[in-house]
């Protein structure tokens, strides 16, 4: 028998990793392993990320949503992430899910009134 201590594992930006590795978050949390993981839970498209499913699949204990502040309203319930032009047009659609970014885009906290969906 293991003496182990609980141990706390972090996870940033899991919205990056493939959903077939989240799997893997279940396993760790399953060893006496206190699993914390942040990230982005829609894409630009306002479409959850099939990570944040997967992750949703394993049923936490515990979930918390954290609102940014909207940069068009200044209201603290931005819940999606507009990808603008770097001319400042918000892009909806001609993108993959996952942008990384390289200088050719502007990332934009917005809320749902501000948002800008594809039709």
């Amino acid at each position: 028998m293991s003496d182990k201590s609980t141990e706390y594992i972090g996870i940033d930006e899991f919205h990056l990793f493939k959903p077939e590795d989240i799997k893997h978050l279940g396993r760790l949390s399953g060893e006496n392993n206190n699993v914390i993981v942040a990230g982005l839970d829609m894409d630009y498209r306002g479409k959850f990320f099939e990570t944040y499913k997967a992750l949703l699949q394993l049923d936490p204990e515990k979930v918390i949503h954290k609102h940014a502040i909207c940069e068009v309203c200044k209201k603290d319930n931005a819940i999606y992430t507009q990808i603008l032009s770097l001319t400042g047009r918000p892009i909806i659609g001609s993108l993959p899910s996952i942008v990384v970014e390289d200088g050719k885009y502007r990332y934009q906290p917005r809320c749902s009134n501000c948002f800008v969906k594809a039709n």
